[in-house]
């Protein structure tokens, strides 16, 4: 039951949102032009990286720089091993934390080439790059939640992270989220915008004898 729920908790948050992006957005783009192969390798060779970039970033701030923040006057040994003394350091923390480092990081190396697909529109690889982009930084509190209890139980200090990359990181997720959302919606605005019905002339007047 333990392995089920944490298996479930990394792999829902990128199942379930690009099951629903493509779900909604692949009947918009069906008319929409692809993009040259170039364009897509570009793309998606820069998404992947960003995203890459943030899942390493977000391990980082969990296991290293929000513990030391936390407790400025241990070393990062030191700190875990009051931690595994006091019993607060369970290994579901890791595994969960290594599951959505893993799903995350395998989504950054797979979108590069899953995009080299010919009928992908440009627009849509930023919808789903920036969407992943964002998942990421929206979720990386999930793996973080059970090792930043575990600092507050042990060092009596609050669960608020005390390194400032952990906002950071939020913030750019909560940012490329928006984005995918602005560029998801763009066309369906054009689309609405171009089918409003234009009024019909009115007769024309007879000419005056």
């Amino acid at each position: 039951m333990v392995l089920a729920v944490g298996l479930a908790v990394p792999l829902a948050p990128l199942v379930t949102p690009f099951a629903g992006i493509l779900a909604v957005m692949l009947p918009t783009y069906r008319s929409e032009p692809p993009a040259a192969a170039g364009t897509r390798v570009t793309l998606g060779v820069a998404f992947g990286l960003t995203a890459l970039t943030l899942v390493v970033l977000s391990v980082a701030q969990i296991l290293v720089w929000n513990p030391l923040a936390k407790v400025p006057g241990l070393t990062l040994e030191q700190i875990y091993a009051e931690m595994t003394a006091a019993g607060q350091l369970p290994p579901a923390g890791h595994v969960i934390l290594g599951m959505w480092a893993v799903v995350w990081g395998l989504a950054a190396i797979v979108f590069p080439i899953g995009v080299r697909v010919p009928w992908v529109s440009a627009r849509r690889v930023a919808v789903m790059g920036f969407a992943m982009v964002g998942l990421i930084g929206t979720t990386q509190w999930i793996p973080a939640f059970g090792i930043g209890m575990a600092l507050a139980d042990t060092f009596l200090t609050s669960g608020e992270d005390a390194s400032p990359v952990g906002a950071v990181i939020m913030i750019a997720g909560n940012v490329a989220l928006a984005a995918a959302a602005l560029i998801a919606i763009a066309p369906l605005r054009a689309g609405a915008a171009s089918a409003e019905p234009t009024a019909a002339p009115g007769p024309t007047p007879a000419p005056v004898a």
